[in-house]
Order: structure tokens, then C-alpha cells, then sequence
């Protein structure tokens, strides 16, 4: 799978600092989701409610739409953008085991589950020593 493409103008926090970041950040939070988007924790109102009818009381493999494989240990929450699930998981790096994890974001399309595109965010390297908790992940 491949980036998504980045135009010209891409710059990440570090060339631009946080200042200019949190700006950006707080219009993109500042923007209206799509009704049928889950762009955050909880919802587009932070509250856990959904508007959507015949929704499986249970989720087993027999009422899921789509499984897919995942790399790596994730323990995010999944946001849906118009036909896009994007989660994050922490892969181990092999080279640099144990201490560096790739950190990615992993975009899956809503109707057939097929990977639509896959990105390392940033590596994270920790002393030997330090542990996620064993019901966590570096992904969180």
C-alpha cells in the first residue's frame, strides 16, 4: 500500500512549530463532520450516541461486514471520514528491538474493508527498561 500523496506545501509540526499547529488543529476541530462521519473518541458529540437503525446487537464474525489483518498492537479508537476507518497502530521495529516501535495510521475502506493506504506518524524509541501497560499499546 502507499502514502497518501503529499502536496508541495506539507509541512510537519516540527518545521513549523506548535504554535502554528495547534491552529490548524483547532479549525479542523472547528469544522462541521459529515452526519454519517465518527471523527473522534465517542462520536461526533462526544457522548457515544449514533443515529443508524439495525445495528447488530452483537459483533461476532457472522454479523461483522469485514475483517481485516492489522499489523502491529492498537488500542486506538476508529474514526470514520466518508468511506474511510482510519486507526492507528504501534508496529516493532525488528532492527531495534526492543525499544522502537513505528507509530502508523492505517486508512480501511468502510464498504469492503480493502487497505486504502498506510503511514508511518513517527518512531518512538524508549529506554529498555520502559513498558506499555499490558492492556495498552504505544498507539494510544
Amino acid at each position: 500500500m502507499t502514502a497518501p500523496p503529499r502536496s508541495r506545501l506539507y509541512l510537519s509540526l516540527g518545521q513549523v512549530g506548535w504554535p502554528l499547529g495547534l491552529t490548524w488543529l483547532l479549525l479542523l476541530l472547528a469544522v462541521e463532520p459529515a452526519a454519517a462521519d465518527w471523527p473522534e473518541f465517542r462520536g461526533p458529540t462526544g457522548q457515544g450516541h449514533a443515529h443508524a437503525e439495525s445495528l447488530p446487537v452483537d459483533l461476532t464474525p457472522s454479523t461483522a461486514r469485514w475483517r481485516v489483518p492489522v499489523p502491529g498492537k492498537g488500542w486506538s479508537s476508529p474514526i470514520v471520514i466518508g468511506r474511510h476507518v482510519v486507526l492507528t497502530t504501534a508496529v516493532p521495529i525488528p532492527a531495534e528491538m526492543p525499544t522502537a516501535q513505528s507509530l502508523r495510521a492505517i486508512a480501511f475502506d468502510t464498504e469492503s474493508g480493502a487497505q486504502l493506504w498506510e503511514v508511518e506518524v513517527f518512531r518512538k524509541s524508549t529506554e529498555a527498561d520502559v513498558q506499555s501497560h499490558a492492556k495498552n499499546s504505544f498507539a494510544s
